[in-house]
């Protein structure tokens, strides 16, 4: 046989691994570790069935435009402290560590999450979102470093029916301070979406190679504790992934000689 054939199937292995790497995918399942009532911090995060550690993500820091919110501000979940007055810094921590304690809430338009770092291609954009029911459509923009917007680029999607699952469950559930007060005991699951760069479309005559940061285009009831990149393999980790497919090919065909 032509040792050419004979490499064909290592070839579809190394092929699978690469695809199923680079593959997009609805986020499945997160976990967490529990601190007391007021810490609740995303350990990790599963996109089509790869698991992404804290150490694999890059959180976008939210710059909240308050002039555009609408209603309640700042949410927690029961059994914490009170939720932190609805200022501008508090909202804006509120969305940007891994603790989902606490949320930002109805985020208006002109609110942005800056990674601080290009977006790349091979970037799973994912959004969390508390109860994920609101029948209202939700546009989202791309920035740069400026905070500039990047024009003919835009993604929208159904807050009711783009985010999948429940990934998290809080008995009770949230409290919430800002332009009202009170037990929202129907917002209790956390739901997550994910998306890449490819998503956003449009007449595309920005330059897509800039983009840092999410814009918030619309005020639809987004209730998001965290907007973040989770990056595949380093190009280092694909090398001995080959590696050791080479290693297990070369170990076939030295048994198959001696036999």
């Amino acid at each position: 046989m032509n040792s050419s054939l004979k490499l064909f199937p290592h070839l579809l292995i190394v092929s699978g691994v690469l695809l199923a790497a680079s593959a997009r995918a609805q986020v499945t399942a997160i976990t967490s570790d529990y601190v007391d009532g007021d810490t609740r911090n995303l350990t990790s995060i599963t996109i089509g069935g790869t698991q992404y550690f804290q150490s694999d993500i890059t959180l976008g820091q939210l710059d909240v435009d308050t002039a555009s919110q609408t209603g309640a501000l700042i949410g927690r979940l029961v059994g914490g402290s009170s939720a932190p007055g609805a200022s501008d810094a508090n909202i804006n921590n509120a969305g940007s560590t891994f603790n989902f304690s606490y949320t930002p809430l109805n985020l208006g338009a002109g609110s942005v999450y800056q990674f601080g770092r290009v977006i790349e291609e091979d970037d799973s954009i994912f959004i969390l979102e508390w109860e994920a029911a609101e029948e209202t459509t939700q546009t989202l923009g791309l920035v740069n470093s400026s905070g500039d917007l990047i024009e003919g680029y835009s993604y929208s999607f159904d807050i009711d029916t783009a985010f999948s699952g429940e990934l998290y469950n809080h008995p009770g559930g949230m409290a919430f301070n800002g332009g009202s007060s009170g037990i929202a005991a129907n917002v209790d699951s956390l739901a997550g979406l994910s998306i890449s760069l490819s998503d956003f479309t449009g007449t595309e005559v920005g330059d897509l190679s800039t983009a840092t940061g999410i814009l918030i285009v619309n005020s639809a009831s987004l209730d998001a504790p965290m907007i973040g990149l989770a990056s595949i393999p380093e190009p280092g980790s694909f090398a001995l992934i080959l590696g050791f497919v080479s290693v297990g090919f070369l170990s076939t065909r030295r048994l198959s000689r001696a036999m």
